[in-house]
């Protein structure tokens, strides 16, 4: 059923006529649509949390064919990460994580559900996660803490792997180093061994 609903998000976002309206700098919308973004943010659990990120300058607003305006807001400094809130007062955190335009994966969290969609040369499947997996894997600047240990509290062993996993590899000599040598592998499982 989750999934059903998310679907249907993206085609209803899909499907919307376009009056993706930029906020620049000189036009008077700039202000009326930040404020209603803000009036509909306010209070929101995720605004809450990542609102000090929120790049306000570049908020944009579409409308759907039936009415509903959409304002999405990239994180400052990672357009990778986009926080939207809906007329309807629903919000929802978006994150890509991709490595070319047909591989990667992307995260949708909305009111502590979370799915992920993997893509592998150009074909997307769609399963559901946790929160706590979602902050992982998504959430976060950077997976873990500053130190050796790298396992959030909360977190399954196999979820700290995955993120550290993907963290590290970041390139083809990364990922190479990642698949062949057991070292690598040895200290990124014992990172995830103990809480940061």
């Amino acid at each position: 059923m989750k999934k059903i609903i998310v679907v249907a998000l993206f085609a209803i976002v899909s499907c919307s006529r376009n009056t993706e309206k930029p906020l620049t700098a000189g036009t008077d919308s700039i202000q009326a649509n930040a404020n209603a973004f803000l009036t509909l943010s306010k209070g929101k659990q995720m605004y809450v949390k990542y609102e000090s990120e929120i790049d306000l300058n570049h908020v944009k607003r579409i409308t759907t064919t039936g009415g509903v305006s959409i304002y999405m807001a990239p994180f400052i400094g990672d357009t990778t990460k986009i926080y939207a809130v809906n007329t309807l007062g629903k919000e929802i955190l978006y994150v890509a994580q991709m490595k070319n335009k047909k591989n990667g994966r992307i995260g949708l969290m909305k009111d502590g559900e979370a799915i992920v969609i993997e893509v592998t040369d150009g074909k997307n499947q769609i399963h559901d996660t946790g929160g706590n997996e979602f902050q992982a894997r998504f959430a976060g600047k950077y997976h873990g803490g500053n130190g050796f240990c790298q396992r959030r509290k909360g977190e399954s062993f196999a979820a700290c792997f995955r993120a550290e996993s993907d963290e590290f590899c970041d390139s083809f000599i990364s990922c190479v180093a990642l698949a062949t040598q057991p070292t690598v592998v040895i200290v990124i499982g014992l990172a995830c061994s103990c809480n940061a």
